[in-house]
């Protein structure tokens, strides 16, 4: 694992008192929808109603599907469950901007972890999850281990990240196009990103070498 980064950092939780960033950006489906709801918020802006809702409505959700594809990244992940919130995101720059969320939800005084796509029709049990299950919320370290192991059974692969980095440079040599296609967010785990950032540097030159 890379240096620098706090990986032993714990968030107090993912529920209770939180500021509107994070109340937002873990629930919100839509990746571009939620990335501009969070950048208003940074700035004082007032944002409305009807992009703050978990799911967009479904003519407001054509209309911007029909200006661009990439708008509908993210917009049709399955449901949340009860309480459960988002506590990382992997998105990919492909056509759709497809886009795996890692959830956590409280169940009978537990957290339970669950990953989702837009493609869970396809085979609801589709992700196999490394931690199913904690009593305290994730370390970053336990986070990056479920991002990093989890198995999707119905594509036959293991991981969110190294995969896509592995395909990308199969088809290209230019670095910052093959780490630009993939990008890990989180609004608990403020250094997840740049870890990733980081991490995906160190494959890619390992690859292409």
């Amino acid at each position: 694992m890379s240096k620098g980064f706090d990986l032993g950092y714990r968030p107090s939780s993912y529920w209770g008192p939180q500021d509107l960033q994070k109340r937002y950006g873990s629930r919100i489906k839509g990746t571009l929808r939620n990335e501009s709801v969070q950048s208003a918020l940074e700035r004082g802006e007032s944002v409305p109603d009807l992009l703050l809702e978990d799911e967009l409505d479904p003519v407001v959700k054509k209309v911007k599907g029909q200006m661009h594809p990439w708008n509908m990244g993210g917009e049709y992940l399955p449901d949340f469950i009860g309480d459960e919130v988002e506590i990382a995101r992997v998105v990919l720059q492909s056509t759709t901007m497809d886009t795996t969320s890692v959830r956590a939800r409280n169940e009978k005084g537990s957290i339970v972890y669950r990953v989702v796509d837009e493609y869970m029709e396809d085979d609801p049990n589709k992700f196999v999850i490394p931690i199913s299950s904690s009593q305290k919320t994730l370390l970053m370290s336990q986070l990056i281990h479920i991002i990093d192991n989890v198995e999707d059974v119905f594509n036959g692969y293991k991981g969110l990240v190294l995969n896509d980095i592995e395909y990308m440079c199969e088809q290209y040599d230019d670095i910052k196009e093959i780490s630009d296609f993939v990008t890990v967010t989180s609004v608990f785990y403020p250094d997840l990103h740049s870890y990733y950032e980081d991490q995906k540097l160190k494959w890619i030159k390992k690859i292409l070498n």
